[in-house]
């Protein structure tokens, strides 16, 4: 085991066996802790005997501890941050924690679950000059609601990837080299609506934005296309995607919009993201799909190669200029395992369910 570099924790209890594991395996890099605990037996001088590690990357999530627990600050102040490129987290204690370290940091990718002091972070980004990817998925601190959240322009300099709330879009978009953008839109009270300035500060990227996540309303509201010519790649998602929603609701919210808007030339890949965090059986009205594919996107998106809906279907363009769809093997499984149990319910549009099953069970499957 000892040449072992990459570990993941998923909703594992963590023993005192396992933290001298760990500690045992001298070319660990990776270091992925979801939704885990803490057996009995551990002791927070354990957990502090984790800072003999010298990670590349740590990923911490859902710790199944209170923050404010004991081992939960053990581990927060055991992982050693210098040589980190790399963390994915959403406890904030141990973000904070990067203003203490000395001289730079070589993070490059940074994805934040809560930015919860703004003064604090801008000390961060100070210490974080090769940063090229950041994400944010929400703005907690109430001091600064309807604040100017400006950064000086001369931080973060190689910021390429960003996904933020549209409170952060002005602040980090001028004058940085970002091609990536997504837009979190959700109810928090922190968070104000997207407006049609930040649409505008899109376009003062220092180089053009070719991918773009964005609510499909404010995509339209908006006039987007007129601001970013450049896009290869476009998102669309529903006001709030992290409801459950009709795939078919989603598309024809598409089609139904003006035929006159004239979208990116070079767009090649539409994505229109829904949720659940499992596929629900709407998803697979594939004639449904085909058809809005097949003609009112392939005519507004002349270049257009690959629909995605979400990440279980994808349609692709074939040579004939024909449209055909495939589903990862891994949701097409446990859909149709769902179905095979009875636990799914479904109707079958076009044949398509039957033809899942015959894929995934062989010729014999019964519906």
């Amino acid at each position: 085991m000892s040449g072992i570099e990459t570990v993941h924790l998923h909703s594992t209890p963590i023993s005192r066996t396992m933290l001298r594991t760990i500690r045992g395996l001298k070319r660990l890099k990776v270091l992925s802790i979801f939704s885990c605990t803490f057996q009995n037996d551990v002791t927070e001088k354990d957990i502090a005997k984790l800072s003999s590690l010298r990670l590349v990357e740590f990923q911490l999530s859902m710790l199944l501890e209170h923050a404010g627990t004991l081992k939960a600050r053990a581990l927060m102040k055991a992982i050693d941050l210098s040589n980190l490129q790399s963390i994915q987290t959403d406890m904030w204690d141990l973000v904070s924690r990067l203003v203490d370290e000395m001289g730079t940091i070589p993070l490059c990718f940074l994805d934040i679950f809560f930015l919860q002091d703004w003064a604090l972070f801008q000390k961060i980004l100070k210490k974080t000059p090769f940063l090229s990817f950041l994400k944010i998925l929400h703005l907690t601190d109430l001091s600064f609601i309807n604040s100017d959240l400006k950064i000086d322009s001369s931080l973060i300099p190689t910021l390429q990837n960003l996904t933020c709330p549209p409170d952060l879009v002005s602040t980090f978009v001028p004058g940085r080299p970002i091609t990536v953008l997504k837009i979190l839109t959700s109810r928090q009270v922190v968070m104000r609506g997207l407006q049609l300035a930040d649409i505008k500060l899109m376009t003062k990227s220092s180089v053009m934005i070719h991918e773009l996540s964005i609510s499909a309303t404010a995509y339209f509201t908006f006039s987007v296309w007129e601001h970013l010519p450049a896009l290869k790649k476009l998102e669309l998602y529903r006001t709030n995607k992290f409801l459950l929603e009709d795939v078919d609701l989603v598309l024809r919210t598409f089609a139904d919009q003006p035929a006159d808007p004239k979208h990116p030339p070079g767009i090649r890949e539409v994505t229109f993201s829904v949720s659940p965090s499992v596929p629900h059986l709407n998803f697979f009205n594939l004639p449904c799909q085909h058809e809005i594919i097949s003609t009112v996107m392939a005519g507004r998106f002349p270049e257009l190669e690959k629909v995605f809906i979400s990440k279980y279907i994808e349609w692709r363009r074939s040579d004939g200029d024909g449209w055909s769809p495939s589903i990862a093997i891994t949701h097409s499984t446990l859909l149709a395992g769902k179905i095979k149990t009875g636990e799914f319910t479904y109707f079958d549009h076009g044949g398509c369910i039957e033809r899942l099953l015959n894929v995934v069970f062989g010729s014999q499957a019964q519906t």
